[in-house]
């Protein structure tokens, strides 16, 4: 099986400890852990399955893997007991949506968000502790924290020991690819230099055994937009993304929006176009033409001309000489290929922009060294596909084709466009955390000249609606900036309004007119202060 790792355990009641640890990571793996215990028993915590973090200092990192048929609920406990108040407990809401980070009841209530968009068949998470406080990342994307002044951290860090708990929705459920990271906040590797075990004395690994010790499953494909705006169907042959796997076996998952059908070009290390050739899969986004062969499709000229983006989930496998494809769980295209020779691939639409995002690649073991380095940039602009916003009657309609996932670092971002319109414009912001504001709503005075944000949904009466549609407008530059809590919106590059939402944290955002059409282009979503140095 693609997805099944030969990896060391440390289990708190009893079981042996291989440290698998590498001088650079300080990494520990661990086996795969079944949750088999009763919901209704424990809360749904599995006391046997408990883990001992190995780590020296209270700054750990735990990373696992899961996929998407349950929910996951763990804690991180100073005591031997996941009920304890000196722990941290959250929910990886990969079935439900619903993700949660907080203390033990006896402090303030959770940090919570929902994840609305289609998720990977596997999730990659990660939760980090220090000084600061606790961090979720969801495939290499924080999207909760705690702050120390939100829970009784000097409680939480006083036995310096810490044990992890699993509990589950479903028993039997597996969190594989288990590692715990024992980097203190310096880098340096805070691991006892000697490991006793608890039954049997510790065995000398090989090398090899040393190399699946260090073994990662997943890598993330970092937020990417791919023009093809200039030249039809551009693969950007000088940044193919890397399979970095150390078998011929590997998946791939990614969501995307974009205006054509969507282009796959599976290659060897010479490239898209060199001698080895390639495998190319055309995915039918628009055109709903499906087709995968060995060369490069001519790039004809025709084209379906569209004014709206298509979201869709890609999946990819090839294992034993068989791709398969996948849009939104169900499969588009088998095809037989032995020996492919394929060790990086290419994204690029036929026409236009496509914005992908939350992309993992999955091995059986990736190579050591190969691993997508973190983003250092401060700014980080994304491309969107031209979009079109039709609403014929007095209601917004913000569909659910139409939402767009802040993936960012941190809470600032921005996004601008021309906006040719027969109304005013509304740009709706959600959070789902459980405490402060759960949206804001901001109107763009097109038509009307009457601009406004309010932290609720902005409501008009029969009059107004018909006051704000007009001709439809050429294009006017508009632009929504939310920096440290304050929600600016700009129109003709004037600032028109600004509120301050203190502690408010969307995760989504979405875009209606009203009792008109809207068509956007240009689109730019920008992530803002992406490092802790900007």
């Amino acid at each position: 099986m693609l997805f099944s790792l030969p990896i060391f355990v440390f289990l708190f009641l009893g079981l042996r400890l291989v440290y698998g640890q590498s001088s650079e990571t300080c990494l520990v793996d661990f086996d795969d852990v079944t949750v088999d215990s009763d919901p209704d028993v424990n809360q749904g915590y599995d006391l046997s399955k408990s883990i001992i973090v190995p780590c020296l200092s209270d700054a750990f990192q735990i990373n696992f893997q899961v996929d998407d048929s349950s929910d996951i609920q763990f804690a991180i406990s100073g005591t031997d007991s996941p009920f304890s108040n000196q722990s941290v407990v959250g929910s990886i809401g990969v079935e439900s949506g619903i993700w949660s980070l907080f203390a033990e009841q006896s402090f303030p209530p959770a940090q919570q968000l929902s994840l609305l968009l289609a998720a990977p068949v596997y999730t990659s998470v990660s939760i980090k502790v220090d000084s600061t406080g606790a961090y979720i990342y969801r495939n290499g994307i924080a999207v909760l924290s705690l702050p120390i002044e939100d829970f009784d951290y000097e409680a939480f860090v006083q036995s310096n020991i810490f044990t992890l708990f699993f509990a589950a929705d479903i028993p039997g459920t597996v969190i594989s690819s288990i590692s715990i990271n024992c980097n203190n906040e310096s880098g340096q590797c805070e691991l006892p230099e000697t490991t006793q075990t608890t039954e049997e004395p510790e065995t000398t690994e090989t090398s090899a055994s040393s190399e699946s010790s260090m073994c990662f499953s997943t890598s993330n494909i970092p937020p990417t937009s791919f023009s093809s705006i200039d030249k039809i169907k551009n693969y950007d042959i000088n940044s193919p993304i890397l399979l970095p796997c150390s078998t011929d076996a590997f998946g791939i998952s990614f969501n995307v929006i974009s205006d054509s059908d969507l282009f796959l070009a599976f290659s060897g290390s010479k490239g898209v176009y060199g001698a080895d050739g390639s495998i190319e899969a055309q995915i039918g986004l628009l055109s709903g033409r499906y087709s995968i062969k060995r060369g490069i499709y001519s790039k004809k000229k025709r084209s379906i001309l569209t004014k709206r983006y298509i979201p869709a989930l890609i999946e990819v496998s090839y294992e034993n000489g068989l791709f398969v494809i996948k849009r939104d769980g169900i499969v588009i295209i088998k095809y037989s290929a032995i020996n492919p020779q394929v060790s990086q691939f290419y994204i690029a639409p036929r026409t236009g922009i496509a914005y992908v995002y939350s992309g993992v690649v999955t091995c059986q073991c990736i190579v050591p060294g190969t691993l997508t380095p973190p983003q250092t940039d401060c700014t980080i602009a994304y491309p969107l596909p031209d979009a079109q916003y039709t609403s014929l009657n007095v209601d917004k309609v913000y569909s659910s084709s139409n939402i767009f996932s802040i993936d960012c670092s941190g809470t600032n971002f921005e996004f601008s466009a021309a906006a040719a319109s027969s109304s005013d414009f509304f740009i709706l912001l959600q959070s789902s955390a459980d405490s402060g504001f759960s949206l804001a709503e901001s109107r763009f005075g097109i038509i009307s000249s009457i601009n406004d944000i309010q932290p609720e949904l902005i409501t008009l009466t029969s009059s107004e609606v018909i006051s704000q549609v007009g001709p439809l407008t050429e294009n006017v530059p508009i632009k929504l900036v939310f920096t440290n809590y304050i929600l600016s919106i700009y129109l003709n590059n004037n600032l028109v309004k600004q509120i301050e939402l203190d502690g408010f944290s969307p995760n989504t955002i979405n875009f209606s007119s009203l009792n008109g059409t809207t068509n956007l282009s240009n689109r730019i979503f920008t992530c803002l202060s992406q490092n802790s140095s900007c």
